[in-house]
Parts: structure tokens; sequence; C-alpha cells
């Protein structure tokens, strides 16, 4: 016998294709979102508002948002901070210089210096 076909009588084997991708994809791990407390939410909603009002001013904000997952239950949470560059509410997005849109249904948090100041 060729040298050749004895060796690939030792080569591995792999029996059950993909089960170890599916394995990985079970193990992978999601967070699920809570909603809001009514006076979370109505803060939230306050902000978005200021910001749609000073939004030619292109104000420097941090985004907390929740991105839920294409395969499998849940999603994850990120933070992006940038230029809002605008809010479309009709299409329910809000837009950084550079960034992906956001979907405003999907912000669990709005940071800016803008709100350290006392509301009056």
């Amino acid at each position: 016998m060729p040298i050749e076909n004895r060796a690939a009588q030792f080569a591995p084997f792999a029996a059950l294709t993909g089960f170890e991708a599916e394995i990985t994809e079970v193990c992978r791990f999601t967070e699920f979102r809570l909603h809001p407390a009514e006076d979370l939410q109505q803060e939230l909603e306050f902000k978005l508002n200021l910001l749609h009002k000073i939004e030619h001013s292109h104000p420097c904000v941090t985004i907390r948002y929740f991105l839920p997952d294409d395969t499998k239950e849940g999603g994850a949470f990120f933070a992006v901070r940038g230029v809002l560059s605008g809010i479309d509410q009709q299409a329910s997005l809000l837009y950084l210089e550079g960034k992906p849109p956001i979907a405003i249904h999907s912000i669990c948090e709005i940071d800016s210096s803008l709100f350290n100041r006392k509301r009056t």
C-alpha cells in the first residue's frame, strides 16, 4: 500500500459535522431586556424631546441601547458615544455622526452633559 493511502486511515474524522458549532451557539450568552419603570420611561422621553429640540447644535451624547439577537432569544446591550446628527421621529431613529442608526424604542439610557443641569 502506498504511503499516502496509509496516512489517510489515520486522518481525523468528524462524525458529527457541525455539532461543535451548535454547542458553541447554545452556550453563547445573551441578555434579556427589562422594560423600564414608568418614571424612567418619562425621563427618557423628556431627554429625547430635549435632544430633538436642540439637535441642530449637535450635542455629544452617550446612548445605551438593546439590540436583539438574530438567532436566539435575548440580545445584548451596547453603549455608543457620539455627536447627535439628527432624530427622525417618523422612522423612530436616532442618528449619531459616523455610527449606524439607533431605533428609538431600543434606547435604555441617554447621557449628556446637557442633562446635568437642573430642570426648571
